[in-house]
């Protein structure tokens, strides 16, 4: 037999039986991988790590399936999960039994339906590319819905990077969440993994966040980025559409932006408590997000 047809069924053969060496793209599990994260709740330009998800060890269990063992719960409230080249799997705690809740390989709208927990269903509902950590990764967002609501992203190469959870019925902020700023996979560290603010903090894209502190009173601040140098328009209105303050109308360099909102309108004059809309405008992005004045 000839040498190349011998390396070829090498390689297949340990695909066979190793397909996890080949395939954790988007959840990479193994011993002394680590994920450090900031709080949902902290200013988006504030990458201060305020917890960190590391894999301690790995464990094989009666449904013949390896799992790997988190030091904290992830988004499925769980510390037990395993990866192969199309899917994430938790044990069904009221089986046992394996169970796919993350499906990698999918088209948008697939959905995957669960029978425990408080998700009835996850959906893949977008698809990106984004600049992580400098590179450009496939980023995949599920949103979990049932008795509870949440969104999951996983970053092809890098792994969990967005968990937020909403309370029911969803308001448009998480009450709970945190986002990467940093991991160490395979002993190669990126991003922030030391805890203080890191310049290069991604995402590397127009993004509006959550104002914070959401409800507020008497003020609160607006944070976004901006991928390039662009003309940004940022307003807030009412429920009803009106113009209540423009809080930026001019050209700005691209990076990281906090703009301060007082709760009062064009003339200086206090707003009443109530649902507010603030809305980023480029000319290649425009978002909208809504926030609560309670007074």
């Amino acid at each position: 037999m000839q040498r190349s047809h011998v390396v070829f069924l090498l390689i297949l053969i340990l695909l066979i039986l190793e397909p996890s060496a080949f395939s954790q793209n988007y959840y990479p599990l193994q011993i002394d991988n680590e994920w450090f994260y900031r709080s949902v709740n902290l200013p988006p330009n504030d990458s201060t790590i305020s917890l960190s998800v590391r894999v301690i060890g790995d464990s094989l269990f009666s449904n013949g399936h390896r799992y790997f063992v988190l030091n904290e719960n992830d988004i499925m409230g769980q510390r037990f999960v395993r990866a192969d080249s199309a899917s994430v799997y938790y044990i069904n705690p009221f089986t046992g039994q394996d169970q796919r809740v993350f499906r990698l390989d999918g088209q948008l709208g697939d959905t995957t339906w669960l029978g425990w927990g408080p998700y009835a269903f996850v959906r893949l509902t977008r698809i990106d590319t984004l600049t992580i950590f400098g590179f450009p990764q496939r980023v995949l967002t599920f949103e979990l819905d049932g008795l509870a609501y949440a969104v999951m992203k996983l970053c092809e190469r890098f792994g969990p990077m967005t968990e937020w959870r909403y309370s029911d019925p969803p308001p448009p902020w998480p009450e709970w969440g945190r986002e990467l700023v940093g991991c160490t996979i395979d002993s190669v560290q990126y991003g922030n993994t030391l805890g203080v603010p890191d310049e290069d903090y991604f995402p590397r894209s127009f993004e509006l966040y959550q104002n914070f502190p959401n409800p507020f009173n008497p003020e609160t601040r607006i944070t976004y980025t901006l991928l390039s140098r662009s003309a940004v328009v940022l307003r807030v209105f009412d429920l009803a559409g009106r113009e209540v303050r423009s809080l930026v109308d001019q050209i700005e360099p691209a990076g990281s932006k906090l703009v301060t909102w007082n709760g009062e309108d064009g003339q200086g004059r206090p707003v009443s408590s109530g649902v507010y809309v603030y809305q980023l405008r480029t000319a290649e992005f425009s978002q909208a997000r809504k926030m609560l004045l309670l007074k």
